[in-house]
């Protein structure tokens, strides 16, 4: 046995913004899936090939979806998106969910209701992430890659930004004329 404290894990949200069609209507999709950026990359959080795990994460994500008549993301939500549900895993989501919601519960009575997806993120990420640019997200194809690590790391004001330009993105790619 050692003496040694552990080091926390490094827990990181890997945000993806998906277009979606459905009934003829285009929808733009945000997933942030919680992710352990550990010294040799990414990795789901309760996965064996790292020392730095936070199991009890496993399958946790932010969800918001955006509409061409909407003028931001909405539906936002923090919620677990698992492959299997046994007892132990249910008990262990509650758990996280409960701790999850009486933080973010308390940032709004301190600081007000998060004005926008980034700050609703940003509550969550408060009591989970170890650094000041918690958000990452894949390098796109032809971009530099200054990390060397395939992934961008961001700040809640560059996740806003990124937010943003995927946005126009995916208006000008569907002819939808920007929200007023």
């Amino acid at each position: 046995m050692t003496d040694e404290k552990r080091t926390p894990p490094d827990i990181r949200l890997l945000v993806v913004v998906q277009a979606s069609d459905s009934f003829g209507d285009h929808y733009l999709k945000f997933t942030g899936h919680i992710q352990v950026m550990a010294p040799d990359g990414l990795h789901s959080p309760g996965s064996y090939a790292t020392d730095y795990r936070a199991p009890e994460l496993e399958g946790l994500q932010v969800t918001a979806q955006r509409d061409p008549s909407s003028r931001d993301f909405y539906g936002w939500s923090v919620n677990f998106q698992p492959y299997k549900v046994a007892l132990d895993d249910a008990e262990r989501m509650v758990r996280v969910l409960r701790k999850a919601e009486r933080r973010m519960t308390a940032l709004t009575v301190k600081y007000g209701a998060p004005a926008d997806l980034p700050a609703f993120a940003a509550y969550l990420m408060s009591d989970l992430a170890t650094c000041e640019r918690p958000y990452i997200r894949r390098v796109a194809h032809g971009e530099p890659d200054f990390e060397g690590t395939g992934y961008r790391t961001m700040s809640v004001e560059d996740l806003r930004h990124w937010l943003a330009s995927q946005v126009t993105e995916w208006q000008k790619a569907h002819g939808i004329t920007a929200s007023a």
